[in-house]
């Protein structure tokens, strides 16, 4: 049976924790990398820097929970792994083009 590939193991590794705040250092040491390597390879695989794919994951997230529950802003920014609610709308508006709130009014 073939072991998962190293680009493979960071992308669930990116996916598996979004409030987990470890930086490209700390996963290229665990995955025996140098961090720009891992971060080029990664891009080659997925067309994403591991950075840009952490934070298209959180964003897609938290668009899941604004169009089909109630939460608040605030806690889904937590769930989603945000800094706070101003990053979770910062960074909605600049991917998706809505803010929080007007992409759940649309979803509604």
């Amino acid at each position: 049976m073939p072991s998962i590939s190293w680009p493979d193991a960071l992308r669930d590794r990116l996916q598996s924790d979004l409030a987990r705040p470890e930086g490209l250092q700390h996963l290229a040491g665990e995955l025996s990398l140098h961090r720009v390597s891992m971060a080029r390879g990664f891009k080659k695989r997925y067309g994403l820097s591991p950075v840009q794919f952490r934070q298209y994951t959180r964003a897609m997230k938290a668009l899941q929970e604004l169009a089909i529950t109630s939460k608040s802003l605030a806690a889904i920014a937590f769930d989603s792994g945000f800094a706070d609610q101003a990053h979770l709308t910062r960074t909605l508006k600049n991917l998706a083009g809505y803010t929080p709130q007007a992409f759940r009014k649309l979803h509604r």
